[in-house]
């Protein structure tokens, strides 16, 4: 049963426009549910050790392209840094889920991400980490 769910996001306009576009707006009127719009890395950074038993991540992409087809990192790399994966290994209880956004398949630019990623999840100490 879920007793709590700490909703973060940067944009209150992403919530606005889900309140007002889609069948599930009301969700932030359930009394368990508190909105947090804050910086999703330093709230993570700032949770208390073992406190969550599942954190979903759902985050902008970390980089796009350039018209030349070069990289250019985003500010939301840093919530696919192995520093973040750290942070979200500790907010977790010992039995804890993390769940989050790790590109396609169907992209042959997103599997070196999807490869890394995996790797900093299990190096920064969880058990498995599937795609």
């Amino acid at each position: 049963m879920v007793e709590h769910v700490d909703h973060v996001d940067l944009d209150e306009g992403v919530i606005e426009t889900c309140k007002e576009h889609f069948s599930w707006g009301k969700a932030w009127d359930d009394p368990r549910v508190t909105l947090h719009i804050s910086d999703g890395a330093a709230f993570v950074r700032n949770a208390p050790a073992g406190h969550y038993d599942v954190i979903i991540q759902d985050s902008s992409d970390p980089f796009t392209w350039t018209d030349e087809g070069h990289t250019v990192e985003l500010p939301s790399s840093v919530l696919y840094s192995e520093e973040h994966l750290g942070y979200l290994f500790r907010a977790l209880s010992p039995e804890g889920v993390f769940n989050f956004q790790a590109e396609t398949f169907n992209l042959p630019s997103d599997l070196k991400g999807i490869k890394d990623w995996r790797y900093d999840a299990l190096e920064t100490g969880f058990e498995s980490a599937q795609y």
